[in-house]
């Protein structure tokens, strides 16, 4: 029997498309199974940077790059809030790197920058929202920073082979271990490679939030566990997290309480966070006599930040909308960011979130794990929620 051209064609096409099927079937299997998947040739990073006022923020861009295996698809995007006249800009080679200028000339098609007036900031919560908003582009992973970091060599490959070992939709996070100027000047601390803090209990602050503790712990064991919370000075997350979920606008002034906030909404996504299994980049802490963002809230912006604080409560379901003060206000474009309770979904991952780690927020409880040096004993997530 003929076949006519366009029966032939018709076979092509259907013989492409399902080897197109089982191509894309094997792929994601890897992914999803594989020990060590390596970075991808099409594989691209977008670096979150909210900078206030920041000196180091420079030198971070610089040592992001200056250690990225692949330079050239990582991208960064910088919400800079500076006093013009008096602060350094972050796209400038600071005078004591000069010669590692190029960098900046080199990659500077992937620095994507949205500048700010210092006067107009709203911190960091507010500042966040806008990196996303104005300069992502659909980055396959965000890598969320703060301006003063620093980063082993190839950080951007390592991450990838990290989060490649985890189911699909993992976060990793942590709070970054110490980097000093004056202490490592322009090296990374000697043994950074023999302890790792890892997320494992938290305190309640005067406020009623949650707040993520850290415990020192041996690297002798390179792998990831469950974490409770991502921190906003280190969390690595796929881009596909700003599909599912908008950075909310609203939260002028949120400073403690933006790093549950941002987790519990993505976790009632499907998301879930994990410690790095090694130290990837390092965290200058303190920064005395630096400006910070909390320096912004004087008395006249206090309301603000309170109706900021009783938003995320509500988000997060520790107050109730009859606890507002000003439900209007608090309120706002509430659809869109809430966490969508009655889903549920949405309600089994959340209840599944707080079992695993002994939290109730309204209670103030939390369970502890820092004494646990055995890490197949730490909770486990349900990856089928």
């Amino acid at each position: 029997m003929k076949t006519s051209p366009k029966g032939f064609l018709t076979i092509i096409l259907t013989v492409w498309a399902a080897a197109l099927l089982v191509a894309t079937y094997v792929r994601f299997e890897k992914l999803d199974k594989s020990n060590s998947t390596k970075f991808d040739s099409r594989t691209t990073i977008f670096i979150s940077i909210a900078s206030y006022r920041d000196v180091q923020c420079a030198y971070t861009l610089l040592d992001a790059y200056k250690n990225a295996k692949h330079p050239e698809r990582v991208f960064a995007g910088i919400v800079q809030q500076n006093d013009a006249m008096r602060d350094s800009d972050c796209l400038s080679a600071p005078i004591d790197r000069t010669k590692d200028a190029e960098l900046l000339i080199k990659y500077k098609d992937n620095m994507r920058i949205h500048r700010v007036d210092h006067n107009i900031a709203k911190g960091p919560t507010w500042a966040r929202h806008l990196v996303i908003d104005k300069l992502f582009r659909g980055e396959d992973f965000v890598f969320q920073i703060d301006s003063h970091s620093r980063f082993v060599p190839n950080w951007d490959e390592l991450l990838v082979e990290n989060v490649s070992e985890l189911p699909p939709k993992s976060a990793i996070s942590h709070y970054p271990s110490v980097w000093d100027p004056v202490e490592h000047k322009d090296k990374l601390p000697p043994d950074y490679n023999k302890s790792i803090a890892r997320m494992c209990k938290g305190f309640y602050n005067p406020e009623g939030i949650l707040q993520p503790v850290c415990g020192l712990m041996s690297l002798l064991q390179r792998k990831s566990v469950p974490a409770h919370i991502a921190g906003a000075g280190m969390t690595f997350y796929p881009g596909s997290v700003h599909k599912d979920m908008d950075m909310d606008p609203h939260l002028p002034y949120l400073f403690q309480g933006e790093e549950l906030l941002f987790t519990m909404r993505m976790i009632s996504k499907g998301y879930k966070v994990y410690s790095p299994r090694e130290n990837y980049v390092f965290h200058y802490y303190g920064r005395q006599k630096h400006a910070k963002f909390f320096d912004l809230v004087d008395a006249a912006k206090e309301n603000q930040r309170l109706q900021s604080l009783q938003r995320a409560k509500y988000i997060m379901g520790i107050i109730d909308k009859s606890d507002l003060t000003d439900p209007k206000t608090s309120l706002i474009e509430i659809e869109k960011y809430n966490i969508d309770w009655s889903n549920e979904l949405v309600k089994k991952r959340m209840d599944h979130y707080f079992k695993m780690f002994g939290m109730d927020l309204r209670q103030q409880k939390m369970g502890d794990f820092c004494g646990q040096d055995d890490l197949s004993k730490w909770p486990r997530w349900d990856v089928k929620l």
